[in-house]
């Protein structure tokens, strides 16, 4: 199987965990705090990562930490520490539509940083293939309805839903500025230190300001294991290797599928029902992700 190949398998994997994980926020709502619930997960995360990485505590790897701190840094702070952490605290206060409608801004921030600071064009299959791909899930999210559009109302969570998109555009970037002698494993044991680094402040914040909650159920130990297994160790990992694999547009444009995986299962899971808006919507983003993935990734 070829690089190509796997980018678009690992790209679509990654983005099936993390559409899985969206319900999370709600399971575990009233239950443990944002922050904490963040902390936790990559806590799990970088426990089980140990073992098989005690070798990057040695001086000659450490050098490497310590002469791409900067980079660690940004990567940490915005694919650890803030996307997800935005991602639960808006959980707590917007609706799902407001969440669903949000979340494909990801995508569309990692494609204005693309042309305006890596000069990368936007062709005309990718162009159509972006606006079918707004197109059917605006759609989905809204029900079929426009009224349901123009009566959003954007309130704290939607705005803090909003910059984790961009943090995450900013770190599917970034991912290709890591340097060549640097691991897929040295590069995510370091994101995952780099980030608990910084939610340490967060969680001392959170647990001072009186908005720290810790009493997890069954269901919450569950769904945070699930978390730390699938959505942030394989996730990201397998989302690293799609990026480098494919491109950072290509491999963004495959997260609009993140709605219609959520629908999916949400049917399968909860027994929810599909609508005629909800097929007519799949087709419209899975044609669109089509007409972008074919175009050339400019080098």
């Amino acid at each position: 199987m070829n690089k190509t190949v796997l980018g678009y398998v690992f790209g679509f994997l990654s983005t099936f965990f993390w559409a899985l994980n969206s319900v999370i926020p709600k399971i575990v709502n009233d239950t443990v705090s944002p922050f904490l619930l963040n902390t936790l997960r990559w806590s799990l995360a970088f426990l089980l990562l140990l073992p098989f990485s005690l070798k990057f505590f040695k001086k000659d790897n450490l050098l490497i930490l310590k002469k791409h701190f900067i980079f660690f840094s940004i990567i940490g702070f915005t694919g650890i520490t803030t996307v997800n952490s935005f991602f639960y605290i808006a959980g707590e206060t917007s609706q799902a539509i407001n969440l669903s409608l949000i979340a494909i801004t990801s995508s569309i921030f990692t494609v204005l940083i693309a042309v305006l600071f890596l000069k990368r064009k936007i062709y005309l299959k990718e162009f159509v293939g972006i606006i079918l791909a707004i197109v059917g899930v605006v759609y989905l999210i809204s029900n079929g309805s426009i009224k349901n559009i123009l009566d959003l109302d954007f309130n704290k969570g939607d705005i803090l839903a909003l910059i984790g998109s961009l943090f995450f555009a900013i770190y599917s970037v970034y991912i290709k500025k890591i340097p060549k002698n640097i691991s897929n494993h040295l590069f995510l044991f370091y994101t995952i230190l780099m980030g608990l680094v910084y939610l340490i402040p967060c969680v001392v914040y959170e647990y001072f300001s009186g908005t720290w909650v810790f009493k997890p159920n069954e269901k919450d130990i569950i769904s945070i294991v699930y978390s730390a297994v699938f959505s942030s160790l394989i996730g990201y990992y397998l989302w690293n290797r799609a990026v480098i694999y494919i491109g950072i547009v290509k491999t963004s444009s495959i997260y609009y599928l993140t709605p219609v995986i959520g629908i999916l299962a949400a049917v399968v899971l909860v027994n929810e029902k599909l609508h005629f808006y909800d097929i007519i919507s799949m087709l419209l983003i899975i044609f669109g992700v089509y007409l972008t993935s074919i175009q050339k990734e400019e080098t």
